[in-house]
């Protein structure tokens, strides 16, 4: 754990083993891992949600996607009166 902390930091370079076991991780290109992309790239953000409801303990899967779902409408709500006003 403190040889990922340390990578994030900035103070330590990952070898390869890691690069490759985070690409598998997080089912993303090489490019994406080493490249942040300047603009929103939707296809990330899936995949990213992807990732963590995929990684949280089955039993609270659909608490997670519930509460999801409700952040969802909230935003469509509160979007939506901005319209109208």
């Amino acid at each position: 754990m403190r040889h990922i902390s340390n990578i994030e930091k900035g103070c330590m370079n990952p070898s390869f083993v890691i690069l490759y076991q985070l690409i598998k991780a997080l089912d993303i290109s090489m490019d994406n891992l080493l490249v942040p992309l300047l603009e929103n790239n939707e296809e990330a953000d899936l995949q990213q949600l992807n990732f963590l409801y995929s990684s949280c303990p089955q039993q609270y899967r659909k608490l997670l996607l519930s509460t999801v779902q409700t952040l969802a409408k909230e935003i469509c709500t509160i979007e939506n009166g901005k319209s109208d006003v």
